[in-house]
Order: structure tokens, then C-alpha cells, then sequence
């Protein structure tokens, strides 16, 4: 039987065994996307776990938005966000992937101190955003050259907006 299936017809504790495994096999597609990036260069580093969140994030959510939408736009507030339940294998959840990234930008010094308190509230709401129009909204029909350009040009206006400005020393 197919997991859309079981997901209709089972009982709610199968159910809730068939989403919390599919919603686990979505996080963990956003880990291996930063994990498998490393280099010499810290600052390189940084700015391309920080990119590859956002563009895991919306490729996991165009690829499986059924899974997308249980994992990312069902619950009522963010008590998971940090929740050790909703981590996936690596043991960390999106929302905490997120704020390590943005700690490392903050590290090499490409996110003032004074810019990082709750910036992956907005890294994340422009994100998700994007996500819920290209899945669910008016920009579901984008070409795929185009939701490329615009995820890249939504990930450069986060950059610029939370990065050191480039006359600060």
C-alpha cells in the first residue's frame, strides 16, 4: 500500500508513524544539503551552508509538497522549532540548521552581532514564503529556470540585508 493511501485509510497512530517518518526524510534531505559542504575558506563555507538551507528548503518543498506542508505549515506555533523530537538524524531540526548557519556567518564576520538576534525568524519567513507561493500560490507555474533565478535572487537580497555592510571595519 502507498504511503498517500495509508496516510487516508489508516488509524491516527499509523498515520502519525507514516508523517513523522516522511517529515524526518525531509529534514534530513536539509542536513545532507549543509553538512556535505566544507572547505578552506570559512567565509565561503559560511555563505554556502547558509545558501544551501535555503535552496534544500525549497527544493525539498517542490519535490514533496505534501510532505512539505505536514513537516513546515502545520503546526500552531514553534514549540517544535527546537523540539529534539522533530530533529532529524543528524540531531538538529530546520529552524535550528538554520541558526547554526547564521552563527557562522555570524563567526566570520559576515553577520553583525547586533543582526543576529532573530534573524532566522526573517531568513525563514522569506524562505517559507517563497515555498508557499511556489507550491500552493500564483508562482506554482514558474518555469524551472525561472524559480531558479528567483530562489537565488531571494537568497542574495537575505544576504545583502543581514550581511556586514561594506564600509564597516
Amino acid at each position: 500500500m502507498n504511503k498517500a493511501v495509508l496516510a487516508r485509510t489508516a488509524r491516527p497512530t499509523q498515520r502519525a508513524r507514516v508523517r513523522r517518518a516522511d517529515v524526518w526524510t525531509g529534514r534530513a534531505k536539509i542536513e545532507t544539503a549543509t553538512a556535505a559542504l566544507a572547505g578552506d575558506d570559512p567565509t565561503a563555507v559560511a555563505r554556502a551552508r547558509f545558501r544551501a538551507v535555503g535552496h534544500g528548503y525549497l527544493a525539498f518543498a517542490q519535490a514533496e509538497p505534501g510532505l512539505f506542508r505536514a513537516a513546515f505549515t502545520s503546526h500552531a506555533d514553534m514549540t517544535q522549532a527546537q523540539d529534539p523530537t522533530a530533529a532529524g538524524p543528524a540531531g538538529r531540526t530546520p529552524f535550528q540548521i538554520l541558526g547554526d548557519t547564521l552563527d557562522d556567518l555570524l563567526d566570520t564576520g559576515l553577520l553583525p552581532e547586533d543582526r543576529r538576534p532573530g534573524a532566522e525568524f526573517l531568513a525563514w519567513s522569506a524562505v517559507h514564503g517563497l515555498a508557499v507561493l511556489l507550491v500552493d500560490g500564483p508562482l506554482r507555474g514558474l518555469t524551472p529556470t525561472q524559480t531558479r533565478t528567483s530562489t537565488d535572487d531571494l537568497l542574495d537580497m537575505i544576504e545583502r540585508g543581514i550581511e556586514q555592510p561594506a564600509d564597516a571595519t
